[in-house]
């Protein structure tokens, strides 16, 4: 597996982990995480970021140049929310309780954020272009 794909699992799981879970299980973690992640703007900011570096990844390792861009980033913004919504559902199972308006922001974020990471791929790509001719 190369280098770019095991960056991309890692990833993966580092999102879809339960990581509030797991903070009730380990003390000092817990304070650390309450502390860091405790006010929503650190919440919102989080995770607008991993969604940011998740679509800029995949478009990384998806975006060979020959193909049209547009397509290649609706495609990769489908994948981003299907793992947003996943990792959604992985929370409100052990928080045991439906979704709601908090999911539904922190959608509508996850997504804002995949949508900057594929405009700063798409920005960073056109100048490696120009800078090429």
């Amino acid at each position: 597996m190369t280098r770019h794909r095991w960056l991309l699992l890692l990833w993966l799981v580092g999102i879809l982990a339960p990581m509030a879970w797991i903070a009730q299980f380990i003390p000092g973690y817990r304070q650390f995480f309450n502390f860091i992640f405790g006010p929503v703007w650190m919440h919102w900011l989080s995770h607008a970021l991993l969604f940011a570096i998740l679509s800029f990844l995949l478009l990384t390792m998806f975006g060979d140049g020959k193909s049209k861009t547009w397509p290649r980033i609706a495609l990769v913004l489908g994948v981003v929310l299907a793992a947003a919504m996943l990792q959604e559902q992985i929370q409100l199972r052990y928080k045991a309780r439906a979704w709601g308006s908090d999911e539904w922001l922190d959608l509508f974020v996850d997504m804002g954020g995949a949508g900057l990471g594929a405009l700063v791929w798409h920005w960073l790509r056109r100048r490696r272009s120009s800078m090429e001719d």
